[in-house]
């Protein structure tokens, strides 16, 4: 089983980022996925427990101002899911991602009360919990999806496309900045 779970995720200009930032984005998102599961997918084992969860963002099905680099990344990783559960399915290897809406996690703090604000958009009216979206990838993980193959699963507590209306450039500038 491997999940693919690491992530970086500057918030900023197309303008302001610098081909370092970019390179250390693409690094961790996509290029360090896609050797593991080069690596890890074609072993041997146990076909009905071969499992591959990729976890992706909401934000990579929208275009956001300030999020085109981190969005990019893992829209890349939605592609791949698909890809690969085409490459190793016939296998025996189940590839799926899990695609979180707002999440309260530790790398989310900057946003602050923005969180708050996107998440009060969901039905929940709040972010997620790291749990609950635990809780997604270890069902994709399990037996119990055995059937399911390239899917994306939204775990966004019914959370609708990003707009300018639901994330504004104020909450753009608040996560920039910290506060």
């Amino acid at each position: 089983m491997l999940i693919n779970n690491a992530g970086l995720f500057p918030f900023g200009p197309t303008q302001q980022t610098t081909e370092e930032i970019f390179d250390s984005v693409y690094s961790l998102n996509v290029k360090a996925p896609y050797f593991l599961v080069g690596e890890l997918a074609p072993l041997t084992g146990d076909k009905r427990k071969r499992a591959i969860v990729n976890v992706s963002t909401m934000v990579a099905d929208y275009g956001v101002s300030g999020m085109s680099l981190y969005g990019s990344s893992k829209a890349a990783i939605n592609l791949l899911t698909k890809a690969w559960a085409a490459e190793y399915g016939p296998s025996g290897v189940h590839v799926n991602a899990v695609s979180p809406g707002p999440t309260r996690t530790e790398g989310a703090e900057p946003m602050g009360k923005a969180l708050d604000q996107l998440a009060a958009q969901a039905p929940a009216g709040r972010p997620a919990t790291p749990d609950e979206i635990a809780e997604a990838i270890v069902f994709l993980a399990s037996d119990h999806s055995s059937f399911i193959q390239g899917a994306k699963l939204a775990s966004t507590e019914g959370a609708l496309p990003f707009s300018r209306a639901m994330f504004p450039q104020r909450w753009c500038r608040q996560i920039l900045s910290g506060r």
